[in-house]
């Protein structure tokens, strides 16, 4: 049967609604319901009630199907047990152009009718038994189209929207409250179910609490103000029936929930109810699992909002942008403070922008913090307590770090940030980094500023005047619990008194740290007469540290972390301290460092960082004891010499040793280690027990000018950097590590040869390998990239292995002509290929293209194109290839392999490189594909 016509008129429909269904499962009920809907609308319906089913549908019902406007397919449990539905459908499907179709998922699963999977499923399949494959199709694609359709759920639905103050869950609500309202018979919107809540409990209401928030609910459904409500499933009694549309914004507790929607089944089928909440776990207590995170808007969504606010337009005039840009960045892109701060500088001038941007970058709009700090004042005292010290002191910071530096404190740290993480006050990054927003940062030291109007009495102290003031005062009180302190927002130098920390003896965090410290190391903090006593902290972290030693009063047994970065230390202590807590140690470019403590009970400690320490020659035998060390950082330290023998720091993960030019032997010192840097060190030989390393993936021995032979490797590597090494060779057995990815010999200038590689190779570089004369007749690895580059030794016969034998993606060597193997060449950068003389199946050709490059006087990275045009023009594909040579200064060639996928008789190849000439360039069929 051809598909049938309709006209446009509205007038030559018989019938409004055709309603296709399976009886058994909805005539009783949802159906009858349904009908009788649509004859107090005065809505036409067809009714099939005197036609007589049969195996297949007649004449007559298809002529009904024509002459309806409206399709209602009505999905239940056993709609395709019915070979008599599953035609109607088919029949339905064939006049649904210029109709609407509207599915009703009755207790049924869409995904089930879709796929055909399920009861549903079940029921289908025993209907197609004995069915031909036509058929079976026929009415599989059916139900697949009309599942696809956008229909109606039968099943009532919670749904939760959760994030942090202003983000902007009540503005989504409204706009689905706005839109969809019209397809339910109630809907209503509950703004601030938080607010009504605690006016009901500040009233003295307590009695009959979730009664009263129910009348409130009712009275907006139904338009009556005095509504009584007797028990609690009232709303049940009024709503079971009724397909509702209810937003309840701003939910804090469970019991909002539990009076004003308890179960989805206090509503008629069809319903929604929406939830906002600050606070995830109240969704999850309520057993609501469809639950949708609001996120910071992008960036320019974000100065999209903030310029509609400022000039009723989504775009800044131009010379605005640069403090449109700044104004947003202030206000995290949290749409609150994009309405808030837009809104404020409406009408303003450029230069009153600029005027209040100073104010914003230390202070917090009054709106803003009013709403933000709602979440804030609902927190326990402890979580509170918590939220501060992130504020102040944690932002950015691993959260097992965090966890430690609280150990022993009484904030139930583990329950306090997964409650402050469902509250949206902080996020867990990919690298377990706690993230606070920047406006929750700043609400966080409003707080801390308001507990006392003199700053040497808060808990923490971050403004810089207002710190440098109290060092140089030393007016510091035992309230103190933290100090963070950017010394490079110092303007004058600062002196302190060795007494300066004697009354702070509370104090457990002290970070004076230097954002610029490598720009600008220099000395801000100064200590003229020493430092007499240093509290217990637990955090330690002082760049540029003035003094040769730490306080010899000084007990670091609750130090968990210390860094002194820079520092004018010549050795930190003498003798053994207790260690238990101690996770890292960081004394960088303390040029002065002569000898590292004794470690022996620093049992905990996972980094030690030595890096650029250029006065330390030797590390204490205590390493050995250090068996949760992971990172171990020795770069540039260029006297070291003696490392402890034979240790097995069984924890270790990463050993880096760069530049250590002293050190003569391999550290054979864990074999659990993963990545190894000895770049640029005087190591002469890797001893035989490396092979034995099974977790190792990356070993880097660049620049290791006496190290000639390079052997016993691993079979888990897979990265080898042995670029600027006196290598002469590289073993046979590299053909067997399998993982190997990633092998780097460029400027190897004695590498002879280069043996059988294996198949794993993604990318092969031997750039400026002058004595490089041999390689390996064997390579297959069609994905790998071969850089062969300024390596001029090459005879004939190793360019022909390459360019003939080698299997791979792309590769570049020298070279003065295209090879005669591409059979097909041209000069310049353009040739055309009749593909129908080439014998080939071109729906699935494989070619390989090599071009001739002559370098530039601008020595410029080269970028290479290339374009396949088909007949009449039309671009078929389009390849480019970045940084494919760079620096060279005599021709090299540029070979590559692809696919032709699109079946054409006739094809041109256009060449192109932006700075470099192509004088020549070749393609050759691959037959074999």
């Amino acid at each position: 049967m051809a598909p049938c016509s309709s006209s446009g008129s509205s007038s030559c429909w018989k019938y409004d609604v055709f309603p296709s269904f399976r009886g058994e499962d909805v005539r009783g009920n949802f159906l009858s319901h349904l009908m009788k809907e649509f004859e107090s609308k005065g809505i036409v319906t067809f009714k099939d009630d005197l036609i007589e089913r049969s195996q297949t549908i007649g004449l007559e019902l298809k002529e009904a199907v024509r002459q309806s406007k409206i399709f209602v397919v009505i999905f239940s449990k056993n709609y395709a047990s019915s070979s008599w539905c599953l035609d109607e459908l088919v029949e339905i499907l064939k006049c649904k152009e210029e109709r609407r179709l509207i599915p009703i998922f009755y207790k049924v699963n869409p995904s089930d009718v879709r796929n055909q999977t399920g009861k549903f499923g079940r029921g289908f399949r025993e209907t197609c038994e004995g069915k031909n494959d036509e058929t079976q199709n026929k009415w599989k694609a059916a139900l697949t189209e009309a599942a696809n359709i956008a229909g109606e759920d039968s099943q009532s639905w919670m749904v939760g929207i959760w994030g942090p103050a202003g983000i902007g869950k009540t503005t989504i609500a409204r706009v689905l409250h706005s839109r969809f309202s019209g397809d339910f018979r109630f809907t209503v919107f509950m703004e601030n179910v938080r607010g009504n809540y605690q006016r009901i409990v500040d009233s003295g209401g307590e009695y009959n609490l979730q009664a009263r928030l129910q009348k409130e609910l009712l009275s907006i459904i139904f338009n009556q103000k005095d509504r009584k409500i007797n028990h609690l499933w009232k709303i049940e009694e009024r709503l079971k029936k009724q397909k509702v549309l209810i937003v309840l914004g701003d939910v804090n507790k469970v019991e909002q929930l539990e009076a004003l929607a308890n179960e989805t089944r206090w509503f008629g089928p069809g319903s929604r109810i929406i939830v906002t909440t600050k606070d995830k776990q109240i969704l999850v207590g309520h057993g609501i699992n469809h639950i949708y995170e609001v996120k910071l808007p992008c960036r320019k969504t974000a100065l999209e909002i903030l310029c509609l606010y400022a000039f009723k337009q989504n775009v800044a005039p131009d010379d605005f942008m640069d403090v449109v840009v700044e104004v947003a960045e202030l206000s995290g892109h949290l749409p609150l403070g994009l309405r808030v701060l837009g809104s404020h500088m409406r009408g303003k001038s450029k230069d009153r922008w600029k005027l209040e941007l100073g104010r914003l970058t230390t202070s917090l709009d009054e709106k803003v913090e009013k709403i933000l700090k709602i979440s804030y004042d609902d927190l326990h005292i402890r979580d509170k307590a918590l939220f501060l010290h992130i504020a102040c002191m944690f932002n950015g910071e691993n959260i097992d770090l965090v966890k430690q530096m609280l150990v022993n404190s009484d904030l139930d740290v583990s329950l306090g940030l997964q409650l402050l993480l469902d509250k949206s006050l902080i996020q867990i990054n990919d690298d377990r980094e706690i993230v606070m927003h920047s406006l929750l940062l700043k609400m966080g030291k409003e707080v801390v500023c308001q507990h006392s109007s003199e700053p040497g009495k808060r808990q923490f102290l971050f403004n810089t005047k207002e710190t440098c003031n109290i060092l140089s005062n030393n007016t510091g009180s035992e309230a103190v619990l933290g100090i963070s302190l950017d010394t490079s927002e110092i303007q004058n130098d600062v002196f302190m008194s060795e007494r300066v920390f004697e009354d702070m003896r509370n104090l457990k965090f002290l970070r004076f740290y230097n954002k610029k410290i490598d720009e600008n190391p220099s000395l801000k903090l100064h200590l003229p007469r020493g430092l007499n006593y240093l509290p217990a902290v637990r955090l330690l972290h002082w760049d540029s540290y003035p003094m040769k030693y730490i306080p010899s009063q000084f007990r670091p047994e609750c130090l968990v972390e210390l860094r002194m970065m820079h520092s004018k230390v010549v050795k930190l202590w003498e003798g053994t301290q207790t260690l238990a807590y101690l996770k890292t140690i960081d004394l960088s470019f303390s040029n002065n460092l002569v000898e590292v403590p004794d470690l022996s009970k620093a049992i905990s400690l996972e980094t030690l960082c030595l890096e650029g320490c250029q006065s330390l020659a030797e590390l204490p035998s205590s390493v050995l004891n250090l068996h949760r060390l992971k990172w171990l950082r020795l770069t540039m330290c260029e006297k070291l010499e003696v490392i402890p023998l034979h240790i097995n720091l069984a924890s270790l993960e990463v050993l880096d040793m760069e530049g250590c030019l002293k050190l003569k032997s391999f550290p054979d010192i864990s074999k659990n280690i993963e990545r190894i840097f000895m770049k640029n060190t005087g190591i002469e030989e890797i001893p035989p027990s490396i092979s034995q390393w099974s977790r190792l993936e990356s070993l880097d021995i660049s620049g290791c000018l006496n190290l000639k032979i390079f052997s016993h490797v691993p079979k888990s590597v897979v990265y080898i950097y042995l670029t600027d090494s006196g290598i002469e060779r590289l073993p046979d057995c590299i053909k067997d590590l399998t993982w190997l990815h990633y092998l780097y010999v460029d400027n190897c200038r004695k590498l002879v040869s280069l043996p059988e590689l294996p198949s794993s190779i993604k990318i092969l570089s031997a750039i400026n390998c002058e004595s490089l004369e041999r390689i390996s007749s064997s390579f297959d690895c069609p994905n790998a990239k071969v850089e062969f580059s300024k390596s001029m030794n090459f005879d004939g016969e190793a360019r022909r292995v390459i360019t003939q034998q080698w299997v791979y993606k792309r590769a570049c060597l020298p070279g003065k002509e295209v090879p005669l193997e591409f059979s097909h060449r041209a000069r310049g950068g353009s040739l055309t290929i009749h593909l129908e003389d080439e014998n080939v199946c071109s729906s699935s050709l494989r070619f390989k293209a090599c071009i001739l490059l002559f370098p530039s006087e601008r020595n410029n990275i080269c970028t290479v194109y290339c374009r396949l045009i088909g007949e009449s023009g039309r671009l078929i594909a389009a390849h480019r290839f970045v940084g494919v040579v760079k620096d060279f200064v005599t021709p090299h060639l540029f070979i590559f392999n692809s696919v032709l996928l699109e079946e054409v008789d006739v094809i041109r190849f256009e060449f192109s490189s932006i700075h470099h000439e192509i004088t020549e360039c070749g393609v050759q069929i691959l037959t074999d594909a």
